[in-house]
């Protein structure tokens, strides 16, 4: 999504994210479906950064999980990153077809390295415009086993 600043794409981006990970597609909804649990990658600029913004967004305030767009009863876990206080690292999302999606948090300033170092997946947000080799590694991750169909 292309728009200018403050225009609501953090939240829009939350807001599929949270579809996909869990399955839970609004009846409205035309775009892509995966009737299977998804691994995902997301971030931004810093860990601070993709704290305030994108992981508020999903989860919630801190201390407030599951009022962000993925409720509470579809977090079965998160895993804490080194480095940034209250940022996630990793979490663990119910999806609908009884299995769990996998959401993996990164961000630009750890190099596109630690962007390289996850396989197969589904979906990534990319919540700021990343550097050039971050976007690469992006795509090469998406490229990598994803069956296209959503299935």
């Amino acid at each position: 999504m292309f728009a200018g600043n403050q225009e609501g794409k953090t939240e829009c981006g939350a807001a599929e994210f949270a579809y996909h990970l869990t399955g839970l597609y609004p009846e409205w909804w035309t775009g892509l479906r995966f009737n299977r649990p998804v691994r995902a990658i997301y971030g931004s600029e810093s860990g601070a950064t993709t704290r305030d913004t994108a992981q508020v967004k999903l989860f919630g305030e801190e201390g407030q999980l599951g009022t962000g767009y993925l409720p509470k009863h579809t977090i079965s876990g998160t895993i804490n990153a080194k480095g940034t206080t209250g940022l996630y690292e990793s979490a663990t999302i119910k999806h609908v077809s009884g299995g769990e999606s996998k959401l993996f948090q990164r961000s630009y300033d750890q190099g596109r390295k630690k962007w390289a170092s996850l396989s197969n997946i589904d979906i990534a947000w990319p919540d700021e415009e990343p550097p050039w080799d971050i976007w690469e590694e992006m795509i090469t991750r998406l490229n990598a086993g994803n069956d296209g169909n959503g299935g």
